[in-house]
């Protein structure tokens, strides 16, 4: 049987990328700028994703969570009807206010009207998705479905997108790399025996099989991760913006109730 050659081939590629990317840093396309970030800090940066709970798999203080029962159901129900009753006041006081009013007073009020308005009409609507959602498994009141969190999925969803398009422009890139799939996400364990074996000096000679040769890759690539200066996951020359990332996530998020 004929013997594959494989870590001459692997060197060759190696080499192959190497001479690329140099080549590609000193044509005129180098110009174009190029930046990092990590997604998962973002996502863990995000106030609605800190409202997670993991016991119930739910978002706190969202249609997804759960109550205790009918009994909270019941609560959610008066709680929507004190609130209905607040927006009948309201607007009750209101009507008058802007009876009396004209030209420009009448203008701001009206504006003061709408938007106080707004906060109540959206109370009302969370309040109303909560009461519904929590009767959506028929014999057991009070607890949501698992469908229930793809609103707030969506939403944190929509922020990253919006601040990575909002960085990508105030940065001016040209591409932006999110790392998160490529870092590691626990404690890096290694086999130090397997990575300081002399496996290198093989590769020439074509005695190791290819099975060997992947897991030396494997772990020299977790010792490297936890040990070396060396390694990273980004071309060079990109910018590490995953603080900046992180600030204008927050900034976007801020003042926002979900």
């Amino acid at each position: 049987m004929r013997k594959l050659k494989f870590p001459g081939y692997y060197l060759l590629i190696a080499v192959f990328l190497i001479i690329s990317v140099s080549g590609f840093a000193q044509t005129g396309r180098s110009k174009s700028k190029v930046i990092f970030v990590d997604t998962r800090t973002m996502l863990l940066a995000h106030p609605l994703f800190q409202k997670f709970d993991v016991n119930t798999r739910r978002f706190a203080g969202t249609r997804s969570e759960p109550v205790p029962g009918e009994a909270g159901r019941k609560m959610l129900s008066a709680e929507l009807k004190s609130y209905k009753r607040a927006l009948e006041k309201f607007e009750n006081n209101w009507a008058d206010k802007l009876s009396r009013a004209s030209g420009n007073m009448r203008v701001r009020l009206e504006k003061q009207y709408l938007s106080n308005k707004a906060r109540f009409e959206k109370k009302i609507s969370e309040i109303r998705q909560r009461y519904w959602a929590t009767a959506s498994i028929p014999g057991l009141p009070g607890q949501t479905e698992p469908a229930s969190v793809v609103t707030q999925v969506n939403q944190i969803s929509k922020d990253i997108r919006d601040s990575l398009v909002k960085l990508k422009n105030k940065t001016g890139a040209d591409t932006v790399i999110d790392i998160s799939s490529l870092m590691p996400d626990k404690e890096i364990d290694y086999k130090i025996e397997l990575v300081q074996a002399n496996y290198l000096s093989y590769l020439k000679s074509g005695r190791m099989k290819p099975a060997e040769i992947v897991e030396w890759v494997i772990e020299a690539r977790e010792y490297w991760l936890k040990n070396g200066k060396i390694y990273s996951p980004v071309i060079s020359g990109a910018l590490d913006k995953r603080v900046e990332a992180v600030e204008l996530l927050i900034s976007h998020c801020r003042g926002f109730e979900r």
